[in-house]
């Protein structure tokens, strides 16, 4: 470090909690707490000593693997007056002894890989990386990065590869990703190198979202390493002052004003700093001793003297969200985030409390969300999603462009004309937007343009002239259609299918089980048997349907876990998006088998054109559901297979429903559907009787169904108002 290194990685730790060498023997100190190692989460010699380190060599940071404690322990642990497993039962507070409680280091934790991010939920934790908090309530570990599956060297050989796991390769990954910024820094700084403290508020301010919660937390740190967008705002700097290095002196305060534009989703202000090392406590299990020396202190002001602060997280309680209310007086790392800030002018500062140790601390601060460039933006040339001259585009497809150089927003030109020559402006005629994407249902087989002029507080790029097209996919118009999930790539859906997740799970392919073949679609929590909340959409590509007709359908379904209730619905929609998913076709509440069963019901088409089915995955407490061999057969005027209409005779008197039916259709399912498509009546039929069935829903048109094993008699009814 003396002589000028930048990076290092440490993929190793101390010994602490639980150690396996062929048996389980625990490292801890039982006199200080016989159930849990005090070494978690402790700030000690080895810390205070990668904290000094790096004090006295400013732009030399410290790349740390978080460890694999979590979860670590024999059969036996937290039983017979056995210590717990490392992390007990909810896996907090189980980073190693060593130097991942440092302040100025880097910690990092083991993710699974994500190449297309898009959502939190989407960032998968692994097994075994270690979780904050450090004792004094310090957010670690700071940033997670690919762990799982890493092809990496080996030493069986000189020349030697495999695929490892843990937060040993995760920590290499994130160090190698800082190498790279620090050279594009130093390419357009005339060699200057950042320093550690600015390269550490790089990548935790533009990490990707994750965990359960807004804002950083003890699983996560602050989020998915994103090279990219860090990349990107080096070279935003190089048109506005977005990442700066200062000094504060003893009882002063820095002000910055800043312009924040209309329409911005976020403003973000990080500051970092690197702190004198702190005084280490003696051995004791969690002690709350801040180790921080010199307390910054970031806020934001807006035109109405509002105040903002920077997040922080309670030690006591680690599953809780992260809160921003008030100063934090243990992190050497602070970001104030603002979501959908009214546009204005905005106040930065930076104070202290208390003294500060050597009269002075020097700082870095990135901000992303102003618009204060000095020059034009330059022209985008790269359609990232979809491809340029693309087929069989999805109607709901995220379109998105490479980031422009010096652009806050994009002008977009979109629509159906202009035949790729003259700018399209039926859709957006230069809509302003404040991302490189936006999305829009678009129509099926159609062809679509798009040009996109970048956009600062100094005007709009020049010659951007570029026309990108790409044509949407056609409606399923051959049957029967069958969606057996084979031939997809697990975890991926299959194509022209899309998923919408409100939840930490998600719908994926997964070879776990299946009713046929080797694949199905699942949605349950890859990291174990846990009970998680679902709200999780499965989405089929448009199906072309005519009016009058029905089309049977049918899949085969199934829990995760035997004897726990899960929820499954189907409906359809004119769109694919879950908000307009409103017309119940199949349900089956609380269910609990494990073992595959088969769904079947009718989809009536009210109209001519196209719909969307859509799988809803909902519960408060599940463990997962598992679809497969989804079919679609072709539609029929009454959907009648094997005609037992002389078995039947359905027919409606005084508003009412009445069914008579023979012996053959004792046990029947009978539904009753409206003109949309919705359900209104679903129950048994039991002979000898008569159904009445008075409709809240009015006069009007219905499909009355009765459907037993393979047999299904289907009639339409008109009821008159009561």
């Amino acid at each position: 470090a003396a002589n000028g290194l930048e990076i290092s990685n440490h993929s190793y730790t101390y010994g602490s909690g639980w150690n396996y060498d062929g048996d389980w023997t625990w490292l801890g100190n039982a006199s200080i707490s016989p159930t849990e190692d005090y070494k978690f989460g402790f700030y000690g010699n080895f810390a205070k000593n990668a904290d000094n380190v790096a004090f006295n060599a400013p732009n030399y940071l410290i790349t740390v693997a978080a460890a694999n404690n979590r979860g670590e322990g024999p059969s036996n642990a937290g039983q017979g007056g056995n210590p717990e497993k490392d992390g007990g039962e909810d896996g907090y507070d189980c980073l190693s002894d060593g130097y991942s409680t440092s302040k100025n280091v880097l910690t990092v934790g083991a993710v699974y890989e994500l190449l297309n991010y898009t959502s939190p939920d989407e960032v998968s934790m692994s097994s075994f990386s270690g979780w904050g908090p450090a004792d004094d309530g310090r957010i670690k570990p700071d940033i997670v990065a690919k762990g799982v599956q890493v092809y990496s060297a080996s030493g069986n050989s000189n020349n030697g590869y495999s695929t490892k796991n843990g937060t040993s390769m995760s920590s290499p990954n994130t160090s190698g990703t800082l190498a790279l910024l620090q050279q594009h820094y130093q390419n357009l700084n005339g060699g200057t190198p950042m320093r550690s403290a600015t390269l550490k508020a790089l990548v935790l301010h533009t990490a990707d979202e994750a965990g359960p919660d807004p804002g950083p937390d003890y699983m996560f740190g602050w989020g998915l390493l994103n090279a990219q967008k860090a990349a990107q705002l080096i070279t935003d700097d190089q048109g506005q002052n977005v990442i700066d290095e200062l000094e504060l002196e003893e009882g002063t305060a820095y002000e910055r004003e800043i312009n924040v534009p209309e329409g911005l989703s976020e403003l973000v202000v990080t500051i970092c700093w690197t702190d004198p090392a702190g005084t280490p406590v003696g051995a004791q299990l969690d002690p709350l001793d801040p180790m921080l020396k010199n307390d910054l202190d970031l806020t934001i002001l807006d035109e109405n003297t509002n105040s903002y602060f920077p997040y922080k997280l309670d030690p006591l309680d680690p599953p809780a969200a992260a809160t921003n209310d008030s100063k934090n007086a243990v992190d050497n790392v602070e970001m104030v985030y603002i979501s959908e800030p009214a546009a204005g002018t905005y106040t930065i500062q930076v104070d202290h409390d208390g003294s500060l140790q050597g009269n002075e601390q020097a700082f870095s601060i990135i901000i992303s969300g102003i618009d204060e460039y000095d020059v034009i933006p330059e022209c985008t040339n790269i359609l990232t999603s979809p491809d340029n001259n693309a087929t069989g585009v999805s109607v709901n497809q995220w379109i998105s462009w490479a980031d422009a150089t010096y652009a806050s927003t994009y002008d977009i030109y979109f629509g159906t004309d202009g035949e790729g020559i003259n700018t399209p402006t039926n859709v957006f005629n230069g809509e302003n937007v404040p991302t490189n994407g936006f999305t829009y249902v678009m129509d099926i087989n159609t062809t679509y343009y798009l040009q996109v002029v970048p956009r600062n507080n100094v005007g709009t790029a020049e010659g951007c002239e570029e026309i990108w097209s790409f044509t949407t996919l056609d409606a399923i118009n051959e049957f029967p259609y069958v969606q057996d999930i084979e031939g997809v790539s697990v975890p991926n859906i299959p194509e022209f299918w899309s998923t919408q997740n409100y939840s930490d799970i998600e719908w994926l392919s997964t070879s776990l089980t299946s009713n046929s073949g080797d694949n199905a679609m699942g949605c349950y929590n890859d990291a174990g048997l846990i009970e998680t909340a679902m709200d999780n959409w499965f989405v089929s590509p448009p199906i072309s349907v005519e009016s009058g007709m029905a089309y049977p359908l049918s899949f085969y379904y199934r829990s995760f876990m035997p004897n726990h209730s899960e929820s499954l619905s189907l409906y359809w929609g004119s769109s694919p998006e879950a908000n307009d998913m409103n017309n119940l076709v199949w349900e089956s509440v609380d269910f609990t088998t494990s073992s595959w069963e088969m769904a079947e019901t009718n989809i009536f088409a009210p109209e001519t054109g196209i719909l969307f089915l859509g799988w809803h995955a909902k519960s408060p407490e599940g463990y997962g559901i598992f679809l497969d061999d989804i079919t679609i057969e072709a539609g029929t005027l009454t959907s009648i297979i094997e005609p037992l209409a002389d078995e039947a005779r359905i027919y409606s008197t005084n508003g009412s429903l009445r069914i008579h039916a023979n012996e053959n259709w004792s046990g029947a399912d009978l539904m009753v559907i409206n003109l949309m498509g919705q359900v209104v009546y679903e129950g048994e039929y039991l002979q000898p009787m008569t159904i009445h069935m008075k409709t809240q829903n009015g006069a009007g048109l219905y499909f009355v169904s009765l459907r037993k094993d393979r047999k299904v008699l289907t009639e339409k009814i008109i009821l008159s108002g009561y």
